[in-house]
């Protein structure tokens, strides 16, 4: 008898060891499918959120906004172009001004150009020459407003004060076109 008691246990171990092995592969399965369910709910909320807090905005086209290059190409027969120089201090000032005398019933059409874009940088140098015949020949060193007429670069300001005094000008016609009114 004793042998076949052996036998016995040794079967009811057998079972007890595919029993754990059944339990193991159970467990396992349900994990990976709770993870696999838990960054399919992550995903899904992330994604949801980035839907929703996104808003459509129109295109913007800038009709102000000009390269150097293209300066003299304007539509209007005369216009004022003022090109940054985005180290420039007195920057708020200028366009403040200009923003003033663009509101001028008459006024003439204002452009501005960035002296430090990438596209522009071929016109920045230690000296300025505006009395040009073509474009390329452009050389700027600072903030610069160009009065051009016909396609042709009548005036330039340069210096800071001359720059403020003529702004200036421009941005009383403004106020006094309103006392008339």
């Amino acid at each position: 008898m004793g042998k076949k008691e052996q036998n016995k246990k040794v079967i009811k171990k057998q079972n007890i060891s595919n029993d754990n092995e059944v339990t193991k592969l159970i467990k396992m399965v349900v994990i990976v499918t709770v993870l696999f369910l838990a960054f399919y709910l992550i995903t899904v909320l992330v994604t949801n959120k980035d839907k929703t807090k996104k808003e459509e905005k129109p295109v913007e086209i800038q009709y102000d906004t000009v390269l150097i290059g293209n300066i003299l190409q304007q539509p209007n027969d005369v216009y004022y172009v003022l090109v940054e120089d985005m180290d420039d201090d007195s920057l708020g000032i200028y366009e403040a001004y200009l923003e003033v005398y663009s509101k001028v019933d008459k006024a003439s059409r204002v452009y501005f150009s960035i002296l430090n874009h990438p596209l522009n940088i071929s016109f920045k140098d230690s000296t300025s020459k505006t009395d040009i015949t073509d474009i390329s020949q452009l050389k700027l060193k600072g903030t610069t407003l160009l009065k051009i007429e016909k396609g042709k670069i009548t005036k330039a300001y340069e210096d800071k004060e001359e720059m403020k005094k003529f702004l200036y000008v421009l941005a009383e016609i403004k106020e006094e076109k309103k006392e008339e009114k």
